[in-house]
């Protein structure tokens, strides 16, 4: 039979081709793995101790991440770490398990020897406690184990029950990459995004939510809270652009980046769920709407248009559930103002401050000659 090493060395390109390297310890002295059997009156099978002894315990890492996949544990662990374990029926087996153990939170827990009194014998991997014996030798076992690095079924335990399926598994290894890749860049752009008076690193923000938006149009990434967030933040980086760095566009500019918020605005809020009550849904459409009729407002004369900004206000306004959302109702006044529909308006105001005195967007038209005409008619 080919030795251990033999067959690592043979199938260790094809292990490397799957982003996996194989590493090993000191041996481990002879003397080591005679004291632990004689402590715990078994004996190791002999392929396992020459492999040990002669080449140490093998570890794999995973090379995109730098992380260990699994390791091999040391003798002592393996022989101080005795379990009984249960049948498939959950009764006890009778047999007491000694294990050598690959785990990490992504794979399986690898299970490689049997006793049963003083005799050892080799189980390559254990299910819900039951025994699934896969290899009449560690040499066997290891090969095993090794195949299964490249093929990708180490993350699935071996039984009667389920069945590797490769094209699956590749799909949902991709799937997860993808996923990592997205939320990756998601908060690179939120690193961005905190730069709310710098021009350069706002429209940087506006580059990498574009990049995780692509996650979704693609069809690489479903995930509907991410897909709605990205967008939001999307908008966020607009408002920053025209609020705090409006000195920095010409007029041309303005008007395009007005456009883009109200597009990235009306799409954002297809993405909140319909009759949600979940705070943060209902948070968002306040500041989403608002945010919308804002810009609609700002950048037109238009009758029809500003009417239906209108329209957008009120749908934030129906959210309105403290004093510390009235803000939409600054919005909603701008409005009607340029519609000059000057007497509701004005009723908005005086119900406001009759509420909240220091409402500082209305503190403007305690002043106003206008507003104050009408106070003197009521």
């Amino acid at each position: 039979m080919e030795k251990i090493i033999d067959t690592i060395r043979r199938l260790e390109p094809e292990i490397n081709n799957q982003g996996i390297l194989i590493e090993f310890t000191d041996p481990i002295e002879m003397q080591e793995v005679r004291d632990f059997e004689a402590d715990f009156g078994f004996t190791f099978p002999e392929d396992y101790t020459e492999f040990i002894t002669t080449h140490g315990l093998m570890g794999f890492k995973i090379l995109k991440s730098d992380k260990q996949m699994c390791d091999m544990y040391e003798p002592v662990i393996i022989a101080e770490e005795l379990e009984d374990v249960r049948d498939l029926e959950g009764e006890w087996s009778g047999q007491i398990f000694i294990f050598q153990k690959f785990a990490s939170p992504d794979s399986f827990d690898f299970y490689a020897f049997r006793k049963t009194g003083t005799v050892t014998d080799v189980v390559s991997y254990l299910d819900d406690g039951g025994v699934s014996f896969i290899a009449p030798t560690f040499t066997e076992h290891i090969e095993i184990l090794l195949k299964s690095m490249i093929d990708g079924s180490y993350r699935n335990k071996y039984n009667n029950y389920i069945r590797y399926d490769k094209a699956v598994f590749d799909a949902k290894e991709l799937q997860a990459e993808y996923q990592f890749a997205m939320q990756r860049t998601f908060q690179e752009a939120g690193t961005y995004l905190g730069n709310t008076k710098d021009k350069v690193k706002l429209q940087k923000a506006l580059e990498l939510y574009d990049e995780v938006i692509e996650y979704f149009s693609t069809g690489k990434v479903i995930d509907d809270h991410f897909l709605l967030n990205a967008n939001f933040l999307k908008m966020w980086a607009y408002s920053y652009l025209l609020g705090n760095c409006r000195q920095e566009f010409t007029a041309a500019e303005i008007s395009a980046l007005q456009q883009a918020i109200i597009k990235q605005s009306e799409y954002t809020l297809t993405l909140v769920p319909d009759n949600s009550n979940h705070f943060s849904d209902k948070a968002s459409i306040r500041v989403i709407c608002n945010t919308l009729a804002w810009y609609m407002a700002e950048s037109t004369q238009q009758k029809e248009v500003l009417e239906k900004a209108l329209g957008i206000i009120q749908q934030g306004i129906d959210h309105i559930e403290t004093e510390l959302h009235y803000f939409l109702y600054d919005t909603q006044v701008r409005i009607l103002l340029k519609l000059e529909r000057t007497e509701e308006a004005y009723q908005i105001i005086h119900n406001i401050l009759g509420l909240l005195p220091d409402f500082a967007d209305f503190q403007e038209f305690k002043s106003d000659e206008g507003y104050n005409a009408w106070l003197g008619k009521l």
